[in-house]
């Protein structure tokens, strides 16, 4: 989102506050949160440990390519297909033989990680921790990653295949030519963006995980999204409104939309921060705010809002919010966030 004045107006929707004025959408301290991350990964200086990116090419004529595995070896290619999506996905984590450097897990093969081995980079198991630890440094106008163990070298793509590459060395791939564009990567939002998998075109219920009540199951009663005790014993209507088929995201088909069980066409969307359900609408809006992307949580599942940014489906009092940790509301807070965002995904009350 965008914000460029204090309050939105008769047309526009970019105020810090909404129209009336009740509703602080976004606070000055996250603004510049988010600008700083923004401008740190410009820079190429900070990329954060445990995101889901995906790292695009920067030279010029090839920045619709992306680094990605196949067949074990890492190449680049234009992303087309779901598979082609999933192994240009990995998760950053603190470097293997480093925490202050990087190392990335593949996101369709967990436990794989990019690394280097006779100057070719591929993805595998239980590598050489140094061999898969790479720094990152500020690129030309991106991120550079040097290898931790054979320093003066970075991951290189060279005729769509990728490699480790020192400028001038006596390799082809070691050219001086573009090599500060060929080595810089613009680490973006995951081409999938989803980190968990969710069962699509299946009917289950979202259990709430936080200890102390664990008996509880995310419902719609009268419009709104909310928690309530559903156990063997509860009745029909109960057990129906805590539950959802899952569906390809209605905005990003790498995400997810839940739509419920016993009002087909009618899915849960985010307005005012308030988890409502809604019957579908022609609009990108609604669209956008019906996706939310799967990502793992403690104990569950978190279900992201796909455009408001660092904003989780999360109970509260009974109440379900999209709730940022820390923010400006009083679901905001950070008390218990973390179990609060995380679902266990349960077989459904209503099959």
């Amino acid at each position: 989102s965008l914000y460029t004045e204090p309050y939105d107006v008769e047309n526009e929707v970019n105020g810090f506050y909404t129209y009336d004025r009740r509703v602080l959408k976004m606070t000055e301290s996250r603004v510049r949160a988010v600008n700083q991350k923004v401008l740190a990964i410009a820079n190429g200086t900070a990329v954060g440990p445990d995101d889901l990116v995906s790292l695009r090419v920067t030279t010029s004529g090839y920045t619709d390519r992306y680094l990605r595995h196949r067949d074990s070896l890492a190449r680049t290619d234009v992303p087309g297909s779901d598979l082609d999506r999933l192994d240009s996905t990995f998760f950053t984590r603190p470097g293997l033989a480093d925490a202050s450097c990087l190392s990335f897990e593949s996101r369709n093969f967990p436990g794989l990680f990019l690394r280097h081995a006779n100057s070719r980079i591929g993805i595998a198991a239980n590598p050489v921790a140094a061999d898969a630890t790479f720094c990152a440094r500020e690129g030309s106008g991106g991120t550079a990653l040097e290898s931790y163990n054979v320093r003066g070298s970075f991951i290189r793509h060279f005729d769509a295949n990728v490699y480790l590459a020192r400028s001038g060395g006596p390799n082809p791939w070691d050219t001086p030519n573009s090599f500060a564009a060929d080595t810089t990567w613009a680490i973006s939002v995951a081409v999938w963006r989803s980190g968990a998998e969710l069962p699509l075109d299946q009917a289950r219920s979202f259990r709430v995980t936080t200890p102390g009540f664990t008996d509880r199951y995310l419902r719609h009663r009268d419009g709104l999204a909310r928690t309530d005790v559903v156990t063997s014993g509860s009745d029909g209507l109960l057990k129906a409104d805590s539950t959802f088929v899952i569906r390809r995201g209605l905005a990003d088909p790498t995400c997810y939309s839940l739509e419920s069980r016993n009002f087909p066409g009618s899915y849960l969307r985010h307005a005012d921060f308030r988890v409502r359900l809604n019957a579908g609408e022609n609009s990108d809006l609604f669209r956008r705010d019906a996706t939310f992307c799967a990502q793992p949580g403690e104990g569950g599942v978190r279900l992201e809002s796909v455009n408001e940014l660092g904003t989780n489906i999360r109970h509260y009092q009974e109440e379900v919010w999209v709730a940022s940790n820390g923010g400006a509301h009083t679901y905001d807070n950070p008390a218990s966030y973390n179990q609060d965002v995380s679902w266990a995904v349960s077989s459904p009350w209503a099959p």
